[in-house]
């Protein structure tokens, strides 16, 4: 399991110091560090991305992240920022792409305030106090939330109504006797059908999405592993079985949701 963990500073200095203290973190193997920004929030409360090391599969979630954190602190322009920083898809946020509560969001809102500085990471930590101490040693913050499977969950939810209300559609349209009738429960369908097709193709995409971060991200705690004393080697070696029991759950929700988004189509071309 993975975390998010925002740690707030009243400045830059004091922000880059935390990054630092992340860093020597990582290297002690007291947590595995996977992605990192330095950001801030300017005297119109709009957040800017200061640093980020968060290229590639092992950086995608916490681009997402940062990039919701954009649109919620800017409002319409925030959405478009967010958009081109991170992977942010209309509104302020996507649930189906942000793994993370709105009381998350809501609570690093309160806590970086106009003129406050943060580190935003992805983590994996075997118990809180070492980031906590190191961070509060020197005036940091820490607003953290486990990375949860709710948004792939959530996609498997919608999946399944989306194919009960193709399935009523469809049996409404084999009762259906005026000719007028037919012709909109014609459209309707064309239209939910284009809706499950839609759900199928991101079920898809994520799925890759998904092993090429699993990928990625076990590369690096084998890298961290290798570096490791004997002790912390074996801690690491715990992350990396959690992290694999993780996606595994992870995949089979995205692997239904694709399941259930093709089975009404596949059904109906059938008949």
């Amino acid at each position: 399991m993975t975390e998010f963990a925002v740690v707030v500073f009243p400045d830059r200095a004091k922000a880059y110091e935390g990054l630092k203290a992340l860093t020597d973190l990582h290297n002690e193997g007291s947590a595995t560090v996977y992605a990192t920004a330095v950001v801030h929030r300017d005297a119109d409360g709009a957040l800017k991305v200061d640093e980020r090391s968060y290229e590639g599969p092992v950086g995608t979630a916490l681009a997402t992240l940062v990039g919701a954190l954009i649109g919620v602190f800017g409002g319409p322009a925030g959405v478009v920022a967010g958009a081109a920083t991170g992977t942010l898809i209309g509104g302020t946020r996507d649930l189906l792409d942000v793994d993370v509560s709105d009381d998350f969001l809501g609570e690093t809102e309160t806590e970086l305030t106009p003129g406050k500085y943060a580190v935003v990471a992805e983590i994996a930590e075997d118990w809180t106090a070492p980031l906590d101490v190191r961070m509060g040693r020197i005036g940091g913050t820490v607003v953290r939330e486990s990375r949860d499977a709710f948004a792939d969950t959530l996609m498997q939810q919608r999946a399944d109504a989306m194919r009960q209300s193709f399935k009523h559609f469809e049996a409404e349209r084999a009762s259906a006797r005026a000719e007028d009738m037919e012709d909109r429960l014609d459209a309707q369908l064309a239209r939910e059908q284009k809706r499950l097709n839609a759900m199928a193709d991101k079920a898809r995409t994520k799925i890759e999405e998904r092993k090429a971060e699993l990928n990625s991200k076990l590369e690096a705690l084998q890298v961290q592993a290798g570096k490791a004393t004997p002790a912390v080697r074996s801690r690491i070696e715990q992350r990396i079985a959690a992290l694999r029991q993780d996606f595994e759950g992870r995949g089979e929700q995205l692997r239904r949701a694709y399941e259930l988004s093709t089975e009404a189509i596949k059904a109906q071309a059938q008949v």
